[in-house]
């Protein structure tokens, strides 16, 4: 989780200063820098729903996947329109970096998503056991 929020600072930081710089400024290697798919501010969102789904908030599950998957088809995008005119950037290292981590959050994001962890989700576990014919210790009473 730590790790995640890291990593999210940096990449979202690192894709606000790169619109800053195309918007803001005349310096001519920001203008149109294909970077900008790989370093997404829409990233920052992630510094609170990855760790609050993580941590079982079920408020945060699908909007940190939506989101997370967002980043990375972005990501991806970026390096499938490599071969095309005008998008010629040398950004090869860029992409080996980020594209990965981007893919490896939005599949733990889906995870955590579609995982029995969190609040409200001990009646859903209590039914698959006992289809099992498991049963869960009740925390009311005492053992």
């Amino acid at each position: 989780s730590a790790l995640t929020v890291l990593w999210a600072l940096i990449i979202g930081t690192g894709g606000i200063l790169l619109v800053a710089l195309w918007t803001l400024t005349d310096h001519q290697v920001a203008h149109r820098n294909e970077n900008l798919f790989h370093f997404d501010p829409l990233t920052l969102g992630l510094i609170l729903l990855l760790p609050a789904a993580a941590y079982g908030a079920r408020w945060a599950r699908r909007p940190a996947f939506l989101l997370a998957g967002a980043v990375a088809a972005l990501s991806l995008l970026g390096f499938l329109l490599q071969p095309l005119p005008g998008l010629d950037q040398s950004n090869g290292e860029i992409i080996a970096l980020i594209l990965p981590v981007h893919v490896a959050l939005a599949w733990a994001a889906y995870w955590i998503g579609n995982s029995d962890r969190g609040t409200g989700n001990r009646e859903r576990i209590a039914k698959r056991e006992e289809g099992r014919g498991k049963s869960l210790p009740d925390a009311r009473k005492p053992a």
